[in-house]
């Protein structure tokens, strides 16, 4: 949850989530963002935001840009 509210506190982000995933038989971390509707998207700034705000091993590996999050209704 930590990193998720870096991610989703990082200027030019509407929304994150991170998960771990099998790459070369070893666990990453990998986020998944929703930018800001307005422009784009500098990934260097996000890194760089990151690097200020979290210990090494919490940035993620891999990054995927999503338009938006689909939310599903639980029962």
């Amino acid at each position: 949850m930590k990193i998720e509210n870096v991610l989703a506190g990082c200027p030019g982000i509407a929304e994150a989530a991170v998960k771990t995933l099998k790459k070369g038989g070893q666990d990453i971390l990998a986020a998944w963002i929703v930018p800001e509707e307005q422009g784009e998207l500098d990934l260097l700034q996000v890194r760089k935001y990151l690097n200020a705000s979290l210990c090494e091993w919490e940035i993620s590996k891999a990054v995927f840009l999503w338009k938006s999050f689909r939310k599903v209704k639980r029962y």
